[in-house]
């Protein structure tokens, strides 16, 4: 898929504009399509490692704040009007985790990002969970309080926040080439296709940190 977009983008020259734009046309049809929205830290991580695999998305923004997530013809898609949601021929995904595991089984060179092995394997998905039930789950209701409810933010969610962090801690203390968070993230930041993280974080910072003023 990736190769036959830069035949496309190679040939731009030696075709018709209209022929171009059909080619690419054709392309983006063909090329899974993701509704997301940068604000989203799920929808940011399926569009990294789409990077990482090389891989076109046809992304298609969804605006939460216009409720675009709850018309019905996205709720046939995702009854749980939640983002990203993936839509690849007949496969329809909603879970950014389970997103991330298939797009790099069908569309992975190598096992790199997700290992076969029955050692390692099982690592990557206990990362996984961790962050899809205890991770995501605390930061996310924490988040609600402030942005959602304009309220302050109960002791005990922020006691549970610290405790999460502390796990990630020690589980990357466990790895030599990853010390502690501050590191792994700026490990993270040097990836050449950051920029996919960088932009929707700024984004999402610029609403969060003036709302967490408030409260």
């Amino acid at each position: 898929m990736v190769q036959s977009y830069i035949l496309c983008k190679s040939n731009a020259k030696n075709v018709s504009r209209a022929k171009f734009r059909l080619y690419c046309l054709i392309f983006t049809e063909m090329a899974p399509t993701l509704y997301s929205t940068d604000l989203s830290p799920p929808c940011r991580a399926v569009l990294l490692v789409g990077k990482a695999l090389g891989l076109y998305l046809n992304v298609q923004e969804c605006n939460l704040w216009a409720g675009e997530h709850t018309t019905p013809e996205y709720l046939k898609l995702n009854p749980q009007h939640t983002v990203p949601t993936l839509v690849d021929g007949d496969v329809v995904i909603t879970n950014s985790h389970a997103i991330t595991i298939y797009l790099v089984e069908k569309y992975g060179k190598n096992d790199l990002l997700y290992p076969k092995d029955l050692v390692r394997r099982p690592l990557v998905n206990q990362r996984l969970f961790f962050d899809e039930g205890t991770m995501f789950q605390i930061l996310f209701l924490t988040m609600k309080y402030s942005i959602l409810r304009g309220q302050k933010i109960p002791e005990l969610n922020k006691e549970r926040a610290e405790e999460a962090y502390g796990f990630l801690e020690t589980f990357l203390e466990d790895e030599e080439k990853y010390l502690n968070i501050d590191k792994w993230i700026k490990r993270c930041q040097a990836l050449p296709y950051y920029v996919e993280n960088a932009r929707g974080l700024q984004a999402y910072s610029d609403v969060v940190v003036p709302m967490l003023s408030k409260v």
